[in-house]
């Protein structure tokens, strides 16, 4: 290296790329890959509307639960019965580049469920990158029927399911699309979905049901699954039971 270099003919900021033109690489699901590409065959040369295709075919991707909700068909669906179950939430712990050139771990959460472990688990198998850490929670969920729909709604990533939710104020009859708006709080997670499957594949969980948190394991071949660590969560499902209380009335 020499001792003194000349910088008189340099330009300042010839190689500078403002961080809003960095393009992040940005990894999806196989399925949803293929839902993608057929919403654009769906969408007719010059349409304006691929993207709302597109999110229609992301609310649809979860086996037997639709994300999309229309508020007048539950509005006019009255609350019969109410009970929990258990669902699968997923998320992801990586390192990601930030300015200067360093990396910070960042989480990943998704505001969706699905209802079985081994789907939950297949989806993450579809995602796996070098250097990524999934952990999937077990979730306790509220499921609401009535006469003609079923909603599920569960409060992600919580130790005390829906705690600030206000249960004081509950006049009867209540439909489906007050549950969903009386549990649905802007400051905390929470999701919610209309079943279409089979009533008997819904199973209620237990006052004492036990959860887990698992955190994937690498194990160093896409071709080998993924191996798993367990560890029980500590979740206060009182909030919930109080509003099944509440609700016991109108189901009767």
């Amino acid at each position: 290296m020499k001792e003194e270099h000349d910088f008189s003919n340099a330009e300042q900021g010839k190689f500078y790329l403002p961080a809003e033109n960095i393009q992040i690489p940005i990894y999806l699901d196989r399925d949803v890959i293929q839902q993608s590409r057929w919403a654009e065959k769906r969408c007719p040369p010059g349409s304006t509307h691929p993207t709302r295709i597109f999110r229609d075919c992301m609310m649809e991707k979860y086996k037997d639960l639709q994300f999309k909700k229309n508020r007048n068909d539950l509005s006019a669906d009255l609350v019969s019965n109410v009970f929990l179950i258990k669902v699968y939430s997923k998320y992801q712990r990586h390192n990601e580049w930030i300015r200067r050139g360093d990396t910070d771990l960042v989480i990943s959460q998704s505001r969706l469920f699905d209802l079985s472990l081994q789907a939950t688990k297949d989806s993450v198998e579809n995602q796996r990158t070098q250097g990524t850490v999934f952990m999937i929670d077990d979730t306790p969920a509220l499921c609401v029927t009535g006469r003609k729909y079923t909603l599920i709604i569960a409060h992600l990533y919580a130790d005390s399911p829906f705690r600030y939710c206000d249960f004081s104020n509950i006049e009867m009859p209540i439909s489906l699309w007050d549950i969903h708006t009386k549990l649905r709080i802007s400051k905390e997670c929470s999701a919610s979905a209309i079943y279409t499957g089979k009533h008997e594949d819904l199973v209620p969980v237990k006052n004492n049901e036990i959860y887990y948190s698992r955190t994937s394991k690498s194990t160093g071949s896409k071709e080998i699954p993924l191996g798993w660590s367990l560890k029980q969560r500590n979740i206060n499902c009182e909030r919930l039971f109080q509003f099944m209380k509440k609700l016991e009335p109108q189901r009767r």
